[in-house]
């Protein structure tokens, strides 16, 4: 794993140490990983996978059937490492998501919530011009609906209704050209005959370059219909 590494799931979004520690805790179990679907992103790798594993949370285990996960990478030092990482598997009932317990720099937290707010506040506002200069060619996606790539994105954006998002205990890290930001959302949203509730759910987006260039290029929304 990179530094900057972040990890989002239903719990809430961990930095490199704390998904080491998460990952340790998996045990010896051998997942098993279909549907894989990689993209590039610049230098960026974007994978995508359906996995089952067995994995206990405060001694209750989790659903182990396949479940989406969402992985970014780079090369760094001769290999490619993990710079964010996503996952959807999680309880029938999606308890409320703690808040993060590590510290990123203030001003880069900044930063990520405003890439953030301006990303999901056009797509409320329904600016979809605006909204597809920021998605990457190589966007991928996880979320209740499974694995989703750009032209899913945009196509969902038109057809959904969404609240105004508020976005709270974002972390900000970068590494390299992108820059990864985990936080807590709050958006509601109605799909066709799906509504997704506007309860705090844990969010990750990847932005790839900066300023109004800066393009998505991965996300992953634990939020889910109940």
């Amino acid at each position: 794993m990179l530094p900057c590494c972040q990890m989002v799931s239903y719990r809430g979004a961990c930095d490199r140490a704390g998904t080491a520690k998460l990952l340790a805790e998996l045990g010896d179990g051998k997942p098993s990983v279909t549907e894989v679907i990689a993209t590039r992103a610049g230098d960026a790798l974007v994978v995508t996978c359906m996995l089952s594993i067995i994995e206990t949370v405060d001694g209750k285990p989790l659903p182990t059937a396949g479940s989406p996960r969402i992985g970014v990478w780079q090369q760094a030092e001769g290999a490619w490492k993990l710079a964010a990482w996503g996952s959807l598997n999680m309880p029938g009932t999606r308890p409320a998501p703690a808040a993060p317990a590590f510290e990123c720099d203030a001003s880069l937290n900044a930063e990520g919530t405003k890439m953030l707010a301006g990303f999901l506040g056009a797509q409320h506002a329904r600016r979809f011009d605006a909204f597809g200069k920021m998605l990457s060619d190589g966007l991928q996606v996880i979320n209740f609906k499974g694995q989703k790539g750009r032209k899913d994105i945009e196509q969902g954006a038109h057809a959904a209704t969404t609240d105004e998002p508020k976005i709270t205990n974002a972390r900000t890290t970068r590494c390299g050209e992108l820059t990864v930001v985990t936080c807590t959302l709050t958006m509601g949203q109605k799909i066709g005959f799906t509504s997704l509730p506007a309860d705090p759910a844990p969010f990750l987006a990847v932005f790839r370059g900066s300023g109004d260039a800066a393009a998505v290029i991965a996300m992953a929304n634990t939020n889910k219909p109940k």
